[in-house]
Order: structure tokens, then C-alpha cells, then sequence
């Protein structure tokens, strides 16, 4: 299978809009963009977590950032120096609380941005956006 056809599955996503606490296609936060592609594409169930169903954006950031001081504690998962294929990307504000998370595919991030909805960007544009990163690898 060639590059093009082997991340083609990619497109099926992008152009998804955001909606906090979304899980379906009809519109999903960051995390629930990680859940449906790790079950559609790897057939993995993540676990998940939610904000208050009339969370404000700001709310909805702090929910992530909760999920994110337990990570290693409900996910099979470890932090690595660097990103690759199917490594979770999550960015950072002051180095420690998480803010919002993509998926490293293809030299990119497939993630769903607030603004924008579901996205692929190659990685220079992606760093550039969010400087402050950690890379996560799934163990399960």
C-alpha cells in the first residue's frame, strides 16, 4: 500500500465540527475524535471522561486537564520523548496542565480544534500553534 492510500482513511474525519463533549459525527471534542479513531480505525476502546454537559469552553479545558493528571492511572499508556504513528499528542499550558489533545499521523496531527473542527496539519504547523507538547504512546 502507498503513503497516499495507506493515511487516505484520514479524510473521513477532517472537516468534522467541534462540539464539547461530542462522540459522534456529528461533532467532537478533542477526546472524542481520539475515541472514534482508535475504535474505528484499531478497533481499541479508549476510556472516557466528559465535562458538565453545559460546560463552557473554559470548562471543558479544566475536564481535559483533570482526565489528564489520571491518565496513568486509568490508560495503559506512557510518555515519550517524541511522536510517532498513533502517539497522542497533548498540549501543555506552563508545562503541566493539558489543554487539548490530536493524534500524530502521517508527520501531522489529526485533532479537532475549537475553532476550526476536525483538522489534519502537518507537524512545523501544528508546533508552531501549540509549542508546549507531550507525546503519549497507548500500551493497550
Amino acid at each position: 500500500m502507498n503513503a497516499p492510500d495507506r493515511y487516505a482513511w484520514i479524510n473521513d474525519y477532517v472537516g468534522t465540527p467541534h462540539k464539547t463533549n461530542g462522540r459522534d459525527r456529528a461533532g467532537w471534542d478533542c477526546w472524542g475524535l481520539m475515541r472514534a479513531v482508535w475504535r474505528e480505525q484499531k478497533g481499541i476502546e479508549l476510556p472516557d471522561f466528559t465535562a458538565p454537559h453545559d460546560a463552557t469552553f473554559v470548562e471543558a479545558v479544566e475536564a481535559v486537564g483533570k482526565f489528564y493528571e489520571r491518565w496513568p492511572t486509568v490508560a495503559p499508556a506512557v510518555q515519550v520523548e517524541a511522536g510517532a504513528d498513533w502517539d497522542f499528542v497533548v498540549v501543555l499550558r506552563r508545562g503541566v496542565l493539558a489543554l487539548h489533545m490530536g493524534l500524530v499521523i502521517n508527520r501531522g496531527v489529526l485533532h479537532s480544534a475549537n475553532a476550526r473542527g476536525t483538522v489534519w496539519e502537518p507537524e512545523s504547523r501544528f508546533n508552531a500553534q501549540y509549542p508546549n507538547r507531550a507525546f503519549w504512546r497507548w500500551l493497550g
